[in-house]
C-alpha cells in the first residue's frame, strides 16, 4: 500500500491536499483544501418495516486525512481475475445531517470517527467558516462540478 497526500480532479478540477500533508505551522498560514464533499449510497428504510430498503445518494462533508493506493492481487476465488488498483480516501466526516450546503445553510460542530471511502466519491473541495462553536460549510460546486477519474493508460491509447 502506498499513501498519498495530494490529488487533483480531472479536467481542471480542484486540487485537494490531505490533512496529513500540512504541518501545524503551515495550517496557520495556508488555505485548508482538505475539506471535501462526497456522495455515498445509503439505505433508506422509510418505505415500511417489512419492505426491502432502497439505496439513495446522500451528500456528506469531511476532512480528507490521506489517500491510500491499494493493489488487490489476483484472487480467482473472490472473482478478482487480474490485479486491480483501488484509490481509497481516509475521511473524518462532519456531522451535517445529510444537508446539501449548495442549497441550505449547513453547519457542524462535531466530527465522527474516520471512515475509508472510494476516492471516486469525492466531488470537490469545500470551504468552512467559523461561527462561535460551529463551522459553516461553503460549497460552491453546483450541479456541474463532479468527480471524473481518467485512467492514464486508456487516455494514452486514444
Amino acid at each position: 500500500m502506498t499513501r498519498w497526500s495530494k490529488v487533483r480532479i480531472a479536467n481542471g478540477g480542484d486540487k485537494i491536499r490531505a490533512a496529513c500533508a500540512v504541518s501545524q505551522a503551515q495550517a496557520e498560514t495556508t488555505r485548508d483544501s482538505s475539506f471535501v464533499r462526497y456522495t455515498l449510497l445509503v439505505k433508506n428504510h422509510r418505505r415500511g418495516r417489512n419492505s426491502e430498503p432502497e439505496q439513495i445518494c446522500q451528500i456528506f462533508y469531511g476532512q480528507l486525512e490521506s489517500i491510500i493506493d491499494v493493489v488487490l492481487p489476483r484472487a480467482p476465488h473472490i472473482n478478482i481475475v487480474m490485479p486491480k488498483r483501488h484509490l481509497l480516501a481516509l475521511v473524518m466526516p462532519c456531522s451535517t445531517g445529510g444537508r446539501d450546503a449548495t442549497k441550505v445553510v449547513t453547519t457542524y460542530s462535531l466530527t465522527t470517527a474516520p471512515i475509508v471511502i472510494d476516492l471516486r466519491t469525492v466531488e470537490c473541495v469545500v470551504g468552512q467558516v467559523r461561527r462561535g462553536n460551529e463551522w459553516g460549510i461553503v460549497d460552491r460546486s453546483g450541479d456541474y462540478a463532479r468527480t471524473v477519474f481518467v485512467d492514464p493508460v486508456q487516455q494514452e491509447e486514444q
